[in-house]
């Protein structure tokens, strides 16, 4: 079957009766545990839950000096290398939004995962999608690089929020302005960990999606090598990523499991 394919025992002793490796089971209870661990830091919001590129619409934009920009989207890795660097760049100097255009359009499609989630699931998974179905992972973003987008989404929803809690000042768009809220550095550490920690749930759960894919799906399209890219990444970051998140959890990073190591 499509597990063994991938060298996951699908028999091993342990496996439920939907023949779901016990090793798999034994991972999602950890991460699990981590997130219960971290639960009062989790904000949730409704989530896309699948914002890789071709969910990103961008509309070519009147201005020339970014035609060059648009027309290079269909081309994953290279927008998302740009938009990092831009995003690098300037978060040191004034808000991202300073320079966008009057006539920038950008517009999210396909929401047939949408669904309330955790707010930092949704930015993980965005993350992940930095590396294209390719599962190129040295384009994931660096940690200043992630910080610089992280600043910049948890700037712009304090300000939302404060603008919600004084709807007068909101009413002026002068009076808007005076908004300006601001990130501690430990705020942004805390917040920027746990999304590295949410790329595992990301990579965990697009691995096991992508051999069911292999099972059912028409489309021309090589899940298994995509689930194997994505579960080595897991297994690869799993440490990494999670050191953080764990301290001071009893039993914070177990080693994987003998049959997740000797997966591909």
């Amino acid at each position: 079957d499509q597990f063994n394919a991938l060298g996951w025992d699908a028999n091993d002793e342990g496996a439920t009766t939907k023949s779901i490796p016990s090793f798999l089971i034994k991972e999602r209870d950890w991460l699990l545990s981590v997130i219960q661990f971290n639960i009062s830091k989790l904000p949730t919001a409704v989530c896309h839950n699948d914002l890789l590129h071709g969910n990103i619409m961008v509309k070519e934009p009147k201005s020339p000096n970014l035609k060059d920009n648009a027309s290079a989207i269909p081309n994953e890795s290279a927008q998302a290398r740009q938009f990092a660097h831009e995003l690098q760049h300037h978060h040191h100097h004034h808000s991202l939004t300073d320079d966008i255009p009057k006539d920038f359009d950008m517009k999210f499609i396909d929401f047939e995962y949408t669904r309330r989630n955790y707010a930092y699931f949704d930015i993980a998974n965005h993350f992940n999608e930095y590396a294209g179905v390719r599962c190129e992972f040295h384009h994931f973003p660096s940690r200043a690089e992630a910080e610089a987008f992280v600043k910049e989404y948890l700037l712009h929803g304090r300000k939302v929020v404060e603008l919600l809690r004084d709807p007068m000042r909101a009413a002026n768009s002068a009076n808007a302005n005076c908004f300006h809220p601001t990130i501690s550095p430990e705020e942004l550490k805390v917040a920027t960990d746990l999304i590295f920690f949410f790329t595992l749930v990301s990579n965990f759960i697009w691995s096991v999606w992508s051999v069911l894919q292999a099972t059912t799906s028409e489309i021309d399209f090589s899940y298994l090598s995509y689930a194997a890219a994505r579960w080595k990444r897991y297994l690869d970051t799993k440490e990494a990523f999670s050191a953080a998140v764990t301290a001071g959890m009893e039993d914070a990073v177990p080693s994987p499991p003998e049959s997740a190591q000797e997966s591909p």
